[in-house]
Order: C-alpha cells, then sequence, then structure tokens
C-alpha cells in the first residue's frame, strides 16, 4: 500500500512540474499577444471611425473612412459565397484503387452537400469575419464536431431498438443470432450532432514564442476560453473538476478590454456569472490535447489528440508574412500614416472655411450707434447714414488671409499615397478621377488584378485546408447514414447514401478556382451569349458528336429568367412525335427523289395516302 502511495504521488508530482512548465509558456505567449492585439484594438478603432485622440488639439475633427472603404471594395472579390470544393485520392493500395477513387467522388458530393445545406449562411459568415480579422492581425477558423453528451438512462439495461406502440408500453429488444437480449453498453449518446467551422478571435491565441514564421510550425498552439463554471464540471470530457473555482472572466476579443470581474465587487449577481479560464493546448509536438485552468493544478484534459484531427483543428490566414516573425503585417499598419494625415488636411480645410464669418472695422465719428445697428443687423437692402462717402472710409472688412495652397495639395497627396498603398485603382473604388489611354488603363488595371489574384488565392487556400480539416472530421465521427439529393438530367433529384464506410481514404481537397467569386447575372448572361456565337465556328457533325445540345438548350432558361415560366422545351412525348413525322418526311421526300429519277409515278398505299400533305390544286406532283 504505502508503495502504490508513493507512486500516486510522484504522478502528481511530475503533472505539477508539467503544468508549471505549460503555465510559464501562456505567460510568455501571453505577451507577445498583448503587443499585438493592442496594436490590432488601434486599428478597429480606425476601421470604425474612430480616428482622433481624446487629448487631440485640433477642434474639428472629421474622419473620412479611407480605410473601412478599401476593406469593403476587397471583401466582396475575396470571398462572395462559399466554395466549391475538389476532392481526389491522395494514396491507396492498387487493388483498392476503384474504391478509393468512388470515395472520392462520395466524399466531395457530401462534403459540398453538407456545406451548402447544413452551414449554409453561418460558414460565410464566420469566414467573412476571419478574413476581416487578416486586415488587422490574421484570421482563424476552427473546424470539427460537436455534439450534445447526454447520458443514456438505459445503460446497462436490455437494449431497446424501439417501441410497438405510440404510448411506448411495449419495447422492441434488440437481440443476438441465438436470440438473447443485447444489453445497452452505450453509457453517453450523442444528440445534435454537426460539424462546423467557427471564426476564433485573434486575441484568444497563444502560440509558440521559439516559432520562426508560421503558426502551425511551433510546437503547439494554445486557446484561451472562458467557460461557465457548472457547464465545465457537468462535461464528461473534463476530470479533476471538482475543487475547480471560478476566476469571472467574462469575454475576450479584439474590440473588448479583458473584463476581469471581481468576486468581491460582484457578490450580489447570479451564479450565472461565475466563468472559469481554460486554455485548450494542442501540443503538436507529442501529438495531444491537454486541458488546464486558471489557478488549477491538476489537468482536465491530457488525451491523446481525437480521432479525425490532423494536429490540431485550426487555418490561419495571414496577408502579409514577415521573415522570422509569427504575427503578420497587417494592411492597416500601412495605411494608418496617409489616413491621419487626410484627416487632418480635411480638418484645416473646414477650419477654414468657418472663417467667412467676417468681421469689420470702422471710424466712431463717421456714424452714428443707431445707424451702426442698422447695418449690423438690417435685412438686405436695408439703408444706414454714414457721415462720409465714399464707406470706405467708415467701414472696412478685416482682411482674411487665404489658405496656403499646398494644404490642398497636400489632401490630394495623401488620398494618392492611400490608393497606392491599398492597392486599389478607379474601377475598384467605382469612379473615373482622369481620362486614361487604353494602354496606361490595360496595365493599371491588369497590374491591380494580379495582385487582388494573388490574395483570393491565399484565401482559396485557406479554404482548402479548411475543407481538408472538415472531411477528416466527417470520416471520423459520421455516426449515422446521410442521404443526400443529386441534382440528374432535367432537374431530377436522386439520393446517395453517406456513411463512413464510403468517405473512408486519404484525400486532397482543394477549392475550385473562381467558385468563390460573384456571379452576376448579366455577366454569366453576356458569356453564354458569346459561347452560343463561338459555336458556328466549328463543323455540325462535330458539335453533334461532342457536344450535349440538350443540356445546352436546358440552360436557355436559366440564362434568361424571363423564359422560365414559359414551356420554352418540348416534353420528351412532343419531341418522339416530332422526330417520328421528321423521320417519315425524310423518308417521303427520298421516295419522291427516287420517282423523279425513274420517270414515273409514286404509288403510296392507303395510310400513306392519308398521311401524306395535300398539295396545291394544279401543281404537279
Amino acid at each position: 500500500m504505502a508503495k502504490d502511495k508513493t507512486k500516486k504521488v510522484s504522478q502528481s508530482e511530475k503533472d505539477l512540474q508539467e503544468i508549471t512548465v505549460w503555465r510559464d509558456r501562456i505567460e510568455r505567449g501571453k505577451k507577445l499577444r498583448a503587443k499585438k492585439v493592442k496594436e490590432a484594438k488601434k486599428y478597429i478603432s480606425y476601421y470604425k471611425s474612430n480616428q482622433w485622440s481624446q487629448d487631440s488639439p485640433w477642434k474639428e475633427k472629421p474622419v473620412v473612412n479611407l480605410i473601412f472603404a478599401s476593406i469593403k471594395s476587397q471583401l466582396p472579390f475575396l470571398y462572395f459565397q462559399n466554395p466549391k470544393w475538389y476532392v481526389t485520392p491522395k494514396s491507396g493500395h492498387e487493388e483498392e484503387k476503384q474504391k478509393i477513387i468512388d470515395n472520392a467522388k462520395t466524399a466531395e458530393l457530401y462534403l459540398n452537400y453538407y456545406a451548402n445545406e447544413n452551414m449554409r449562411i453561418t460558414l460565410k459568415r464566420q469566414t467573412r469575419l476571419a478574413i476581416l480579422d487578416a486586415f488587422f492581425i490574421f484570421g482563424c477558423l476552427k473546424t470539427g464536431y460537436v455534439a450534445d453528451m447526454v447520458i443514456n438512462e438505459n445503460y446497462g439495461k436490455p437494449k431497446i431498438l424501439g417501441y410497438e406502440d405510440a404510448n411506448e408500453d411495449k419495447p422492441i429488444f434488440d437481440v443476438d443470432n441465438e436470440g438473447r437480449v443485447k444489453t445497452d453498453e452505450q453509457e453517453i449518446i450523442k444528440l445534435n450532432e454537426k460539424f462546423a467551422s467557427r471564426r476564433v478571435s485573434p486575441a484568444s491565441l497563444i502560440f509558440d514564442t521559439e516559432c520562426p514564421n508560421y503558426f502551425d510550425d511551433g510546437r503547439y498552439i494554445i486557446e484561451e476560453i472562458s467557460l461557465p463554471l457548472q457547464d465545465i464540471k457537468s462535461d464528461k470530457k473534463y476530470k479533476n473538476t471538482s475543487d475547480l473555482e471560478p476566476s469571472y472572466m467574462v469575454k475576450r476579443g479584439l474590440s473588448l478590454s479583458d473584463q476581469d470581474m471581481g468576486k468581491s465587487d460582484y457578490n450580489e449577481l447570479q451564479e450565472d456569472l461565475k466563468r472559469t479560464t481554460i486554455y485548450e493546448i494542442w501540443d503538436i509536438e507529442h501529438d495531444k490535447l491537454k486541458v488546464i485552468a486558471e489557478g488549477h493544478d491538476k489537468w482536465l484534459r491530457n488525451d491523446e489528440t481525437p480521432e479525425g484531427i490532423e494536429r490540431h483543428p485550426y487555418t490561419f490566414l495571414a496577408f502579409n508574412d514577415v521573415p522570422d516573425e509569427i504575427y503578420p503585417l497587417p494592411d492597416i499598419r500601412v495605411l494608418k500614416s496617409p489616413q491621419d494625415e487626410y484627416n487632418k488636411s480635411r480638418a484645416m480645410e473646414i477650419i477654414h472655411a468657418k472663417r467667412y464669418g467676417r468681421k469689420f472695422g470702422y471710424i466712431e465719428a463717421m456714424i452714428d450707434q443707431d445707424q451702426l445697428t442698422l447695418a449690423e443687423s438690417g435685412e438686405d437692402g436695408t439703408f444706414f447714414k454714414v457721415k462720409e462717402l465714399p464707406l470706405s472710409n467708415v467701414i472696412e472688412p478685416l482682411p482674411d488671409a487665404p489658405l496656403d495652397q499646398a494644404v490642398y495639395v497636400g489632401t490630394q497627396n495623401s488620398k494618392s499615397d492611400f490608393d497606392r498603398l491599398a492597392v486599389t485603382n478607379e474601377a475598384d473604388r467605382g469612379v473615373i478621377e482622369r481620362r486614361k489611354t487604353a494602354y496606361e488603363a490595360s496595365k493599371v488595371y491588369g497590374s491591380s488584378d494580379l495582385r487582388k489574384e494573388d490574395r483570393r488565392a491565399l484565401i482559396e487556400d485557406f479554404m482548402a485546408e479548411t475543407g481538408e480539416k472538415l472531411l477528416q472530421s466527417m470520416q471520423a465521427n459520421l455516426s449515422s447514414q446521410a442521404a443526400v439529393p443529386i441534382a440528374g438530367k432535367r432537374r431530377a433529384i436522386s439520393w446517395a447514401t453517406i456513411n463512413r464506410d464510403n468517405l473512408e481514404g486519404q484525400f486532397n481537397v482543394k477549392v475550385e478556382i473562381g467558385s468563390m467569386s460573384a456571379k452576376l447575372p448579366e455577366s454569366e448572361r453576356q458569356e453564354f451569349v458569346m459561347f452560343m456565337q463561338s459555336l458556328s465556328q466549328f463543323p455540325p457533325d462535330m458539335i453533334q458528336k461532342k457536344l450535349n445540345l440538350d443540356s445546352l438548350l436546358e440552360a436557355v432558361p436559366s440564362m434568361f429568367p424571363a423564359l422560365e415560366d414559359i414551356n420554352l422545351l418540348n416534353s420528351p412525348e412532343q419531341q418522339k412525335q416530332i422526330e417520328a413525322q421528321q423521320a417519315q418526311m425524310k423518308q417521303l421526300q427520298m421516295m419522291l427523289e427516287v420517282a423523279k429519277i425513274r420517270g414515273g409515278k409514286l404509288h403510296l398505299s392507303p395510310e400513306e395516302s392519308r398521311e401524306t400533305p395535300p398539295t396545291r390544286k394544279g401543281a404537279r406532283r
């Protein structure tokens, strides 16, 4: 017994030493994070038009928010709608080649279906938030599987498959091949299962300070999470929670200050304010998931990395890498200076414009007080008496100093500097500032498009990695069969059954180029018309052999919405009747040609005579 107790204490001390090491890593990571988050909060203030400091000596504080306009002009181009993923086999045994190919097709079908039908607008919102984060610091999506874990009240009892009646009086038990009733061995039941990709605030993440450049190249990634104390204690995946104490940390984010609610200040509040800060440690070096709590000396979790997660569940987006630095360079850091200059120039113009309230000087002996009051407050056309003319000898306006032209030039220069740094052109802003030659315009727009495409390629890689993590989670956690509709010919719907077996395999996930960009009906319609016109350049025999004309004609109503409610295409029965009539007319024409060559008359059967079109009176056959 003494030997066992010594072992237990030794293990406890070992855990405490390891927890102490992780606390030191967390503190070092927090110090680095604090500086970057403080900077990001300043940039978000600029995005929200809070661009003047409170102690600024300027009387006028105008804000022409060029930063907001720049970001809003880029977002629709970078991510307009959810992507379409392509899934291809990565590796596999030769004898299972066909199965892996089929599974890749099934995985692609289910991945796109789930994103469009189950995640829908949630995926778009979360992704656009992550992209917006990348302008200020970096973007992050966390992908995984979530479900409500409920204790099975039937655990250890005969397993029930269902009931014979609605009153649940007669249960149907599960039996084996020998007719014996099986025991329900599932202690926890999973409800409301779903796969999700959620934006994680950069203010919640802590990284390895010894990492050279990229976040996921470090030894670990830590997420700081504040949860209600009761939720942690009731969650079965956490252990050692009996002596866990609340820390009263409510919320953390880029737009908020860390709100630490002291217990002494909030004694009168309810139990729902009892929160505990936990640190979810993804130990990439040892392939483990560890969880510790603030001020707690025991592991809440110390497990192997969950199945379906490769290394960690995060996907990161950074626009501007900096050599040998973990955190990237935000766009707003280089845009802040010209934005400040532009605001100050506009402030000077406004202050000068307000000086229009003109001031006058007068000679007291040359005008009486009542006449002076009349001149000062009278309406237009007022007459007043002076003792001498011309009027310049009596009253003279105080000359106003003109605003230096350098201020106006500086305003234009600040705007030009901002546009140059933001890599925008007139087309992006929706204005035409000056005329350009066709060659000059093509070079300007071509260079801008190249830079925008480079940034969109980063977004596509970001979403491809997210799709791959989503598929890995599906492969590991899909617990029940799912039926997926497949659109067939003439929009007919067939169904495919999805389970873990037909998702099995190692796959590459890529994003279809341009699938996230805007689909403008006018542009699509114009491209369709140009395609139809280009078909006239090909030989008819090649078109009939290579092209699916039925599908092409079916696409016409979708390109022209005004035709969707019109029965533009014949039904299959009508098409068969027309084909039969055309074949009959062709056969009749051939018979007429043969009869003409022979110089004789054409004799038709009674049935063919009735179906032959009548000729005009007096016309020759």
